[in-house]
């Protein structure tokens, strides 16, 4: 009777087991049977309700033609650059979306089935999001590209000049953007925030922060030094070089341990740099050049340089001697080729100061620490001369016509000397540096057309001899006395 009983239950159970299931089942399959969004369903907010997987794309067509067209911007602290979405790569990951939308409630055990069917039921919303990514090798190449404006150098703090005082000018942060750390963090943004419409990202930077402050700029009061050269028989080419060239220098701050090149710092000598045609050396000779005169610059602050005991790290002579300054005080600029570099030694920051007007004058400030009684002196030693030679043109003129057409140059070789006083009176004398200049020729333009053809193939010979006093024996012996014809005519 007992195992009669027990057989009963577990059939009444089994009958219950299959009803329940029945209904499940029916209930599920009631709320969707799959290729249609039920009602409540979105995409990125846009409602499909009873749309079918491809009616859902197309509904979304709005916003996947747009991605072209949306823009992101990235920041990296103030700076900040924007690039449509294709320049970055963008595209979407989870082109699944519409089937899952259309089948939202079909899929999946039947448990799960059922919880869907309830929430539908309810009444409640379902909204699927479009999973955008970018490529990363495509974004690398876009940051790396505008890595110049999103990356910034910190601005030391520094100081202006005013009449007899200075003002304090606040530095500014430095920011660098790490491209390799950006690269995954912009990517995990996007796919985590963007939906098609136009978003910021961050970049992962580090911060730079800047040098001097007020306080430590404090100490520049006194000048160390100053030189001055005159731009007399410049021409306005030459003047605007020298004048560029000084604004790129003026009011530049220079901290313990650090040194500068002129060359660096005043390049590139193009007119896109604010320079202009004047004449340069090159290879011996005088030639017009785009930046011709900038060797003064440099000339000029070498020497407040060197009264301001600065240390000098490279420093050239010119190829030929310059007229501002004496053999050996000079300091040639040559892109690529010749540069000045000097070092702040002391303890304290230091200004550099270059103005012009009808002469250029460089000034170095700081804190003077040098005793009172101490002065200094530099002198300029010509240690060989080497007269500069002659050469001689034919031209189609009589013989007995001489016409000089460049000056040339005496070579040189020359020594600079470091004089030191203590209260009037020599106690030191050290080398500086010791410089080569070349010679470069007189050149003559001399006439050849003699009274016969004897004289003037004894002309033509003698030019091309180039031997001086060749030269002068046939224009002594063949010249063709030049008359005027106004004084020639007979008085009335």
């Amino acid at each position: 009777m007992k195992k009669n009983m027990k057989g009963i239950v577990l059939g009444a159970l089994a009958l219950v087991t299959v009803a329940v299931a029945s209904v499940f089942s029916f209930n599920v399959y009631a709320a969707n049977s799959g290729g249609v969004c039920p009602e409540g369903v979105s995409i990125n907010g846009v409602d499909v309700s009873g749309m079918t997987e491809e009616e859902a794309r197309t509904a979304l067509s709005g916003v996947m033609s747009g991605l072209s067209d949306s823009e992101i911007t990235f920041n990296a602290g103030d700076n900040t650059v924007t690039a449509k979405a294709s320049e970055v790569g963008l595209s979407l990951v989870n082109h699944d979306v519409f089937k899952l939308a259309a089948n939202y409630g079909s899929t999946g055990n039947l448990l799960e089935r059922y919880r869907v069917s309830k929430a539908i039921a309810n009444g409640e919303k379902k909204d699927f999001s479009l999973v955008f990514t970018c490529d990363e090798d495509t974004l690398r190449t876009f940051l790396e590209a505008n890595n110049n404006v999103l990356s910034t150098e910190e601005k030391d703090g520094t100081l202006k000049h005013d009449g007899d005082g200075f003002s304090f000018v606040a530095g500014t942060q430095g920011v660098a953007v790490d491209i390799d750390a950006s690269v995954p963090e912009v990517k995990s943004q996007i796919e985590s925030e963007f939906n098609g419409e136009n978003m910021s990202v961050s970049l992962v930077t580090t911060i730079t922060e800047p040098r001097g402050t007020a306080e430590q700029l404090s100490a520049i009061q006194d000048m160390l030094g100053t030189f001055t050269t005159s731009l007399a028989g410049s021409d306005s080419g030459r003047k605007q070089n020298v004048a560029n060239g000084a604004s790129l220098l003026n009011g530049i701050v220079l901290y313990p341990g650090d040194e500068i090149s002129l060359g660096d710092t005043m390049a590139p000598y193009t007119a896109e740099n604010g320079y202009a045609l004047a004449g340069a050396y090159e290879n011996g000779q005088t030639v017009q050049s785009i930046g011709g005169g900038i060797c003064q610059v440099s000339t000029t602050v070498y020497n407040a340089v060197l009264l301001s005991e600065l240390a000098v790290e490279e420093r050239s002579a010119h190829s030929m001697t310059v007229g501002y300054v004496k053999p050996s005080m000079d300091a040639a600029l040559a892109e690529g080729v010749k540069d000045f570099i000097f070092k702040n030694n002391q303890e304290y920051p230091i200004l550099l100061e270059v103005t012009v007007d009808d002469d250029i004058t460089a000034t170095i400030y700081g804190k003077e620490t040098r005793d009172p009684n101490r002065t200094l002196e530099f002198e300029s030693v010509v240690t060989s001369e080497t007269p500069a030679p002659k050469t001689y043109n034919a031209v189609m003129q009589p013989i007995g016509y001489v016409q000089q057409t460049s000056k040339g140059h005496t070579g040189y070789t020359a020594e600079l000397w470091k004089i030191v006083k203590e209260n009037g009176v020599e106690v030191s004398r050290t080398q500086v540096n010791s410089s080569k200049y070349k010679p470069s020729p007189a050149s003559f333009d001399i006439g050849v057309i003699g009274a016969d053809d004897a004289a003037t193939q004894a002309a033509v010979a003698a030019v091309t001899s180039q031997d001086e006093a060749t030269v002068n024996a046939v224009v002594g012996a063949y010249a063709i006395p030049i008359v005027d014809p106004a004084a020639a005519a007979p008085a009335q």
